[in-house]
This record gives structure tokens, C-alpha cells and sequence, in this order.
């Protein structure tokens, strides 16, 4: 009798060591009917028959970085729109190919016009929609027209 209750008070002792690190409760039948709960072993050997109990392993959790915004493409730096009569004022004619972005008489709206220039110095003037680039026996006539479009002619 006296090596039972030694046995059941060295397995007592050993589990209760072993509940810290537990992670499911276990429940002991003792020689005498007595029962003792110890909470979450990862294992348990009870008796002569060794009793295993395992608990299922916690889920997998896998962490997963939240998406990172992606900046918007830089915009390109688009000049001002200008006026045809301020244009005139400023620009220094060339040869050469030309593209401006004006602000459309009619519709008020920024529009890019393309225009080539020959050699030689003109006179340049504004009309009320139009502007002409006067070499003389050539000239390079930009109008605006109605509706937001723009028509480059050389004469």
C-alpha cells in the first residue's frame, strides 16, 4: 500500500510539474476513486499502462503583410496654356518644328497646335481668332475655329 501511494504521489507530483506548460485539461483517477485535474500537458503517462495524451496542435497561422499602395505614376509637367495675343509678344520665330499649347479663343480650353516655321524673320500679328506668321510671299496662318478645333495653314 505503501509503494502505491508513493507511486501516485510521484505521478502527481510529475504532472503537476508538467501543468505550467500545458494546453488542455487532463483529469486523473487516483488507485482510491479520487480524482485530480491538472490543466494542459502537451503529454501525460499515467500508470503501468502509460496513458498518452496529446492535444491537436494549434492552427497555423500564417501572417500575411498588408498590400502596400502603390504610388500614382508621376503626372508630366505640362506648360501653361497661353493666350495668342500674349504669344506674340514673347516668341522669337525660328525655323523649325513647334508645338504650343494655347488656350482656345472660342472654348476657352488648353489645346497643343503643331506648326513648322521656314527660315527668315516674320511679322507676326493677331487677329480675332487667328494668327499669322507673314514672311512676305509665304505666310503661316493659325486659326481657331469653332468647336475647340485648330487648322495650321501655309500659303
Amino acid at each position: 500500500m505503501r509503494r502505491i501511494l508513493s507511486t501516485c504521489a510521484f505521478t502527481l507530483g510529475t504532472l503537476v510539474a508538467l501543468a505550467p506548460a500545458a494546453r488542455a485539461d487532463v483529469i486523473v483517477r487516483g488507485p482510491f476513486g479520487g480524482r485530480i485535474v491538472v490543466t494542459s500537458p502537451d503529454d501525460v503517462r499515467v500508470g503501468p499502462g502509460s496513458v498518452v495524451v496529446v492535444p491537436a496542435p494549434p492552427p497555423a497561422v500564417m501572417v500575411v503583410p498588408a498590400p502596400q499602395p502603390v504610388p500614382p505614376p508621376p503626372q508630366p509637367i505640362l506648360p501653361a496654356p497661353v493666350l495668342p495675343q500674349d504669344f506674340i509678344k514673347t516668341f522669337q520665330p525660328k525655323a523649325g518644328h513647334y508645338e504650343v499649347t494655347f488656350l482656345h479663343t472660342r472654348s476657352n480650353q488648353p489645346v497643343t497646335v503643331a506648326f513648322d516655321l521656314p527660315p527668315g524673320n516674320p511679322r507676326m500679328s493677331y487677329f480675332a481668332h487667328s494668327l499669322v506668321f507673314d514672311y512676305g510671299r509665304r505666310e503661316v496662318e493659325i486659326r481657331f475655329q469653332i468647336g475647340g478645333r485648330v487648322k495650321v495653314s501655309e500659303r
